[in-house]
C-alpha cells in the first residue's frame, strides 16, 4: 500500500510553512512607508483570492495540500500587509508628522521605553545619545494634545544617561521627519537636560541596579571587553565602543547585543 501524498517522511524537514512565513516577512518588509490605500486594497484582493481558491472543490480534491498552502500563503501575506500598514498609519497620524515637516520646536512629555545609549556615530568626548520614548503630551503652537506615539530622541546632554525605562520626563525638542519605514513617528532633537516627572517603576529600578552592578564588575577588563560583556549578557550597550559596534554590524552579529 502506497503512502498518501500528503504524508511526510519523518526524516525530511517539513517545509510547508516556509511559503506562508516567507510571504508575511516579505510583505511586511516591502509595504513599510507605502500609501495606506493601495496596500489595504491589495490586502483585500489577497483575501478575495484566498476565498476563491478555498471554495473550488475540484482543486481541493485533486491537490488538497497545494491548495491549502496557497490559501495559507495568501492569508499570511494579507494579514502582514494589514498589520504593517495599521502600525505605519498610526505613526503617521496625529500632529507630530506635520510639525516635524516644519521642523517645529515643541515641548513633549514622554515615557522612556528603552535604556538611553550612545549612538553608533558618536564622536569621542561628548557622545550623541539615542533615547527611545513614547510621547504622551504635546505642547505646540499654543495647543496641548494627548498622544501615545513612539518617538526617537537625540541629545548630547549626558543627563539622559541616568534615566531608566518607565520614567516620565519633559523636554523641549526640535522635530524632524523620520525615515520612511522607521518604527517611530518623528525624530526629536532634545534641548538640554530632561525634567524628570516620575521615578522608574520598581521592576525597572531592580533591572537598572543589576545592570549597574554588572558594569561595575567588568571595570577590571579592557575597554572593548568591558563594553561588550554587558551587551551580550543583558543588552546594555551604553559602554560599547563605536569600533566594536561597527565590527558587529559588519559581520551581522548585532542581534547578540539586542537581548534587552
Amino acid at each position: 500500500m502506497r503512502a498518501s501524498p500528503e504524508q511526510t517522511d519523518p526524516d525530511r524537514p517539513d517545509l510547508r510553512l516556509v511559503a506562508p512565513s516567507g510571504a508575511a516577512w516579505v510583505v511586511a518588509w516591502q509595504v513599510r512607508g507605502l500609501p495606506v490605500g493601495p496596500v489595504l486594497l491589495s490586502a483585500v484582493l489577497l483575501l478575495v483570492l484566498a476565498a476563491v481558491v478555498a471554495r473550488r472543490p475540484q482543486v481541493l480534491r485533486e491537490r488538497r495540500l497545494h491548495a491549502a498552502l496557497v490559501v495559507a500563503t495568501l492569508l499570511c501575506a494579507s494579514a502582514a500587509a494589514i498589520a504593517t500598514t495599521g502600525r505605519s498609519g498610526a505613526r503617521a497620524s496625529g500632529p507630530l508628522p506635520a510639525l516635524a515637516a516644519a521642523e517645529a520646536v515643541v515641548t513633549l512629555q514622554l515615557v522612556i521605553t528603552d535604556d538611553p545609549r550612545p549612538s553608533a556615530s558618536s564622536r569621542p568626548g561628548r557622545p550623541l545619545l539615542v533615547i527611545r520614548a513614547r510621547a504622551e503630551l504635546l505642547d505646540a503652537r499654543g495647543t496641548t494634545t494627548r498622544l501615545r506615539t513612539p518617538v526617537l530622541l537625540l541629545s548630547d546632554d549626558q543627563g539622559w544617561l541616568d534615566l531608566l525605562p518607565s520614567q516620565r520626563v519633559k523636554t523641549a525638542a526640535r522635530l524632524v521627519p523620520a525615515e520612511p519605514g522607521d518604527d517611530v513617528a518623528v525624530v526629536a532633537s532634545a534641548r538640554g537636560e530632561p525634567t524628570v516627572l516620575s521615578p522608574p517603576s520598581r521592576v525597572q529600578r531592580v533591572a537598572g541596579h543589576l545592570r549597574a552592578g554588572l558594569r561595575e564588575a567588568v571595570d577590571v577588563l579592557p575597554d572593548a571587553e568591558a563594553g561588550l560583556l554587558p551587551g551580550l549578557v543583558v543588552g546594555d550597550t551604553t559602554r560599547l565602543l563605536p569600533q566594536t559596534r561597527e565590527d558587529f554590524r559588519t559581520v551581522g552579529l548585532t542581534h547578540l547585543t539586542a537581548v534587552s
